[in-house]
C-alpha cells in the first residue's frame, strides 16, 4: 500500500526511491564513468551526510555519485522538493504561487524548477517513472 500525503493527495516517495529510480535511469545495471566511458567503475562509498551512491573509475581515477554532471548536483532544494514541485505543477496542474505555498519555497524558485524540468530529459524521465511507480 502506497503512503499518501493526506493535504496534498500525492504519494509520498523517499529519497531513497528517488535515488534508486535516478540510478537506473544514468546508469542501468552496470555504471560507465561519466568523464572516460569506461565499465571499470566500482561503487565507492555513499557522499557524505547523504543517501547518494559515489563511484571510482579504475581507468582515469574519477570520483562521482548519482547526482554529478545533473542539474540537482550541487541544489539547495532536496531531491524530493523537486520531483514534488514537478509533479504538483505537470501532472496535478497546480499554479505556481500555490505550489510556493505548500512548499515553502519562493514562486521564483518554483518556476526555476519547473522550467530546469521542462527542459531536462533526465528529469523528466524521473518524473515519469517516479509518479506511475
Amino acid at each position: 500500500m502506497r503512503e499518501y500525503d493526506e493535504e496534498l493527495k500525492i504519494p509520498v516517495i523517499s529519497e531513497n526511491k528517488i535515488l534508486s529510480v535516478l540510478r537506473t535511469i544514468r546508469f542501468g545495471e552496470n555504471p560507465r564513468c561519466i568523464y572516460c566511458g569506461s565499465e571499470t567503475v566500482i561503487r565507492w562509498g555513499y557522499v557524505p551526510h547523504s543517501k547518494k551512491q559515489r563511484y571510482l573509475c579504475k581507468k582515469c581515477g574519477a570520483t562521482f555519485n548519482d547526482l554529478t554532471g545533473t542539474p540537482l548536483e550541487n541544489s539547495k532544494i532536496s531531491i524530493r522538493d523537486w520531483v514534488l514541485i514537478a509533479h504538483m505543477f505537470f501532472n496535478k496542474g497546480i499554479r505556481v504561487s500555490e505550489i510556493a505555498k505548500m512548499t515553502h519555497h519562493s514562486p521564483r524558485t518554483v518556476s526555476r524548477v519547473i522550467s530546469i524540468t521542462r527542459e531536462n530529459k533526465l528529469l523528466k524521465e524521473l518524473l515519469k517513472k517516479i509518479t506511475s511507480s
